[in-house]
């Protein structure tokens, strides 16, 4: 797993929200849980 910055986040969400890219995709993208990135666009 690697840590995320603020700039991560952002456009983790940004990739969630306006491209409706599902949860499992962003978090092989960057390497974390599925978990995490659902936490993220749930916040």
């Amino acid at each position: 797993m690697t840590k995320l910055s603020k700039q991560d986040k952002i456009e983790i969400y940004h990739l969630w929200y306006d491209y409706q890219i599902d949860s499992t995709e962003i978090s092989q993208l960057y390497r974390v849980g599925r978990s995490n990135i659902d936490y993220i666009c749930w916040l």
